[in-house]
């Protein structure tokens, strides 16, 4: 029988991971399923998964960029968290909700990019992105940018907002 789902915590801290490839049969990463792999530097998903769990991926600080597949719908809480060497993130159309917290802390990120799909930035979903210059925002999406989404983002120079935004929470 396939794997559908890479388990809660299933790798969770796990050194000696240094690059991770999610197959055609998995459709969940699950909550902690790689957070604190600290060499984790390479992440390869099929286009198969549709959701990436709480804190997933947090704290994995040697990875470096990400492809996120255009079947995924939901980065849940703190999915990248603490990922201080992330450097850019393309969310693809198909992504409906960056959750709370998803990309915090990501010290090195410059840019970030999101797709037509997006209906829901999260509570601090950037906060604290201090090198985080661009953010390109298209129109159609979202419609909410949750509270303290972008705090922190000393760097931040340019913010491309479409018409379609009907809520910017507090300190956005």
């Amino acid at each position: 029988k396939p794997v559908t789902a890479i388990g809660a915590e299933a790798f969770k801290g796990i050194r000696d991971i240094g690059a991770v490839v999610i197959p055609d049969s998995v459709t969940v990463i699950e909550a902690g399923a790689f957070r604190n792999c600290v060499n984790l530097t390479e992440i390869t998903m099929s286009n198969s998964v549709t959701t990436i769990g709480k804190e997933a991926f947090a704290y994995c600080n040697q990875v470096k960029a990400i492809t996120l597949p255009e079947t995924l719908t939901t980065i849940s809480e703190g999915a990248f968290a603490f990922c201080r060497n992330l450097r850019s993130i393309d969310i693809p159309d198909s992504v409906q909700t960056i959750g709370d917290y998803a990309f915090q802390v990501c010290a090195s990120m410059k840019t970030a990019t999101f797709g037509t799909g997006l209906r829901t930035i999260g509570e601090k979903a950037f906060w604290d992105c201090a090198a985080l210059t661009s953010v390109v925002i298209p129109d159609g999406a979202p419609t909410t940018i949750g509270k303290k989404a972008f705090y922190g983002c000393k760097s931040l120079k340019e913010i491309s907002m479409p018409k379609s935004l009907k809520t910017i929470d507090k300190m956005a």
